[in-house]
């Protein structure tokens, strides 16, 4: 099983990703939501919570993503960005992410992207 987080500040979207990651990519078990910079922190910071992949939008109530990873110590799970801006996904490619999808999501570029997630910590960003 492939844990994962998302960090989506709209109900709506954040349904969507989940259902569409029940139907398509059942691999993956979601095991921590957020809606903001800072409750996304507080959940990537929790010791011992160790997901594989996170799913961010990138903007968000309180800021953007980015300001969130900045403030990590450490990035011990692989990223796939899910938002209706293209205009970051340079920035993205910064975050090594393994995935940028743009909304709204085509199952097929989700599946994509989800096979690329690697287990394990050979992907750490310090």
């Amino acid at each position: 099983m492939i844990k994962a987080v998302i960090i989506e500040d709209e109900e709506k979207g954040l349904n969507n990703l989940k259902s569409l990651l029940g139907k398509y990519c059942e691999q993956v078990s979601v095991i921590g939501e957020a809606v903001s910079v800072e409750s996304g922190l507080k959940l990537l910071s929790k010791p011992g919570f160790t997901p594989y992949v996170a799913f961010f939008d990138i903007n968000l109530p309180d800021g953007l993503v980015f300001q969130l990873l900045n403030q990590l110590s450490s990035i011990t799970f692989d990223i796939i960005f899910v938002t209706a801006y293209e205009k970051f996904a340079v920035k993205a490619c910064q975050y090594s992410s393994i995935g940028f999808i743009i909304k709204p999501i085509d199952p097929d570029e989700l599946k994509e992207a989800v096979s690329r997630i690697r287990k394990g910590n050979a992907h750490k960003i310090n």
